[in-house]
């Protein structure tokens, strides 16, 4: 199996990074993000290959002053 990473990870900022939809923003501010992506070209016991795109992402949400993680895992296989 080859592998490619890409990691990634923001805070909001004036220019650049996260950005919060307003009515969001007062209840559940995201204060920060980091993602990670492994694209990835499988061999089968076939010896056929495929491509597919595992990622995890992990946001933080400040609910009223308390940090709570939201972590999102996904595997999506190129058809």
């Amino acid at each position: 199996m080859a592998v490619e990473v890409i990691t990634r990870a923001s805070a909001p900022r004036t220019t650049a990074g996260i950005c919060n939809i307003p009515f969001v923003q007062k209840d559940a501010n995201a204060t920060s993000l980091k993602a990670t992506f492994w694209i990835e070209t499988v061999q089968q016991k076939n010896e056929s290959t495929f491509l597919q795109l595992q990622y995890t992402q992990t946001v933080i949400l400040n609910f009223l002053g308390i940090d709570w993680p939201h972590i999102s895992i996904a595997t999506l296989i190129k058809q």
